[in-house]
């Protein structure tokens, strides 16, 4: 198994790598993560292991951009800066494992060993593929979708942020005729636009200032596989032009390039936003949508289907005392009736990052007590608890807004509503 090295102190890639290779271990080291993630593009790393400090990109960025080109790659990140905030990200964005500095090079080949023996699809949590549900709507989209899987159409999938729609991309990939080539997903917001182009359409050397070498998009990448393009509303108007080629034509150019590369991918799409209306204010293509909304897929949000909550606790509760070796807390009444009355703004990805919380923060017993700071605390209602964990992550982080939001799981827009909503001063 080959073995990627990202720190940028050289002297603690070359500790780490010679001390792999006396083992037996094909190892690469890099100091730069733009060009880690080039050779993780190559397909031929198993197992990477990256610092999180790191001043061009965090290793959790690293993480998330790896996890996008190769989802079975298994990742252990490193840092000295251990804390819970930074464990749960890690876990959350798909890392394997986490190792606090200094370690021992014993301690590494312990937890690659540990890695290389488990069976592939069981240790990653971002690989499962699991729509937990109870209710029949949620029933009878998974039937919808499990019937159209293997239909070569692209599918557009609505909702709103945090109800699963990636999950039901990948089920489609999973269940089609391309389950055994990449999965690649982008999301069109997370980038600016000169950035979201050169990393779909890739670019020629010289293309711009700091091209000193040819880049292959992301879509050539997928390739054979299928695409998944998040927030799709939010794409630039002039990139939905090129996409628009990509749905008719097969082909992409590269950006400073004028030959045209044939590619073989599936698209499916997602947003959160009415489409028709960014039609009439000229936000987005008529043609593209057309060309998009082939089969156009609904998930409800989960405040209109209840009978899911107790389900999706359960699961979630499950999962974190596993992943993070704690005792399963009891799901008792008291918080069940809370959860199940519970608006759920952010959907599925909030109840998930609440459970979590509730069992990584020192949680014994049942759910009826939050986390521990002196003595316990007990739920005061999931107003009040999401108040006061959105002041106290702001305190932590001095007041940035856009760290928070990403210690909390939660899209920089949703920090910011809530914020104005509840008044909370920053």
């Amino acid at each position: 198994m080959k073995i990627l090295i990202l720190d940028d102190e050289e002297s603690m890639n070359v500790w780490i790598g010679l001390g792999l290779k006396k083992k037996g271990y094909d190892v690469v080291t890099f100091t730069d993560p733009i060009e880690a993630l080039e050779e993780v593009k190559k397909g031929e790393i198993g197992i990477f292991v990256s610092d999180v400090k790191m001043p061009k990109m965090d290793g959790i960025e690293f993480l998330k951009n790896c996890m996008q080109i190769d989802p079975s790659i298994k990742g252990i990140l490193m840092t000295a800066y251990g804390s819970v905030d930074g464990v749960i990200e890690g876990f959350r964005e798909g890392a394997v494992d986490f190792l606090i500095k200094p370690f021992s090079l014993e301690e590494l080949f312990n937890r690659i060993k540990k890695l290389e023996s488990v069976k592939p699809g069981k240790t990653n949590l971002k690989e499962e593929n699991n729509f937990i549900f109870k209710s029949k709507v949620i029933a009878d989209i998974l039937k919808t979708v499990d019937n159209i899987a293997k239909i070569e159409s692209t599918v557009i999938v609505y909702g709103e942020t945090g109800t699963g729609k990636e999950l039901i991309a990948k089920r489609i990939h999973n269940k089609s005729n391309r389950r055994n080539k990449k999965f690649i997903s982008i999301n069109c917001a997370a980038l600016p636009e000169n950035l979201l182009e050169s990393e779909l359409f890739g670019y020629k050397k010289g293309a711009f200032t700091g091209a000193y070498k040819d880049k292959t998009g992301l879509l050539e990448v997928a390739s054979g596989g299928t695409f998944f393009l998040d927030e799709i509303g939010e794409m630039p108007l002039s990139l939905q032009a090129k996409l628009l080629r990509v749905i008719q034509e097969r082909e992409i150019v590269p950006v400073g390039g004028h030959i045209p590369k044939k590619i073989d991918v599936r698209l499916i799409a997602a947003t959160n936003k009415n489409l028709i209306k960014l039609i009439d204010k000229g936000e987005f293509r008529e043609d593209l949508y057309y060309r998009l909304n082939v089969i156009p897929i609904r998930i409800p949000p989960l405040r209109e289907r209840p009978d899911d909550i107790p389900e999706l606790m359960k699961y979630f509760v499950k999962r974190y005392s596993s992943k993070f070796n704690i005792n399963e807390p009891v799901i008792d009444d008291n918080i069940l009736e809370k959860f199940t009355k519970y608006s759920w703004p952010g959907n599925v990805r909030e109840l998930e990052n609440i459970v979590e919380r509730m069992v990584v923060m020192g949680v014994e017993g049942t759910l009826s007590t939050f986390w521990k700071s002196g003595k316990e605390r007990e739920i005061k209602g999931l107003k009040e608890q999401e108040i006061e964990l959105i002041k106290e992550t702001l305190k932590k982080t001095g007041g940035n807004k856009k760290e928070t939001a990403k210690i909390l799981g939660i899209d920089y827009s949703t920090l910011y509503r809530k914020i104005k909503k509840y008044g909370i001063d920053v």
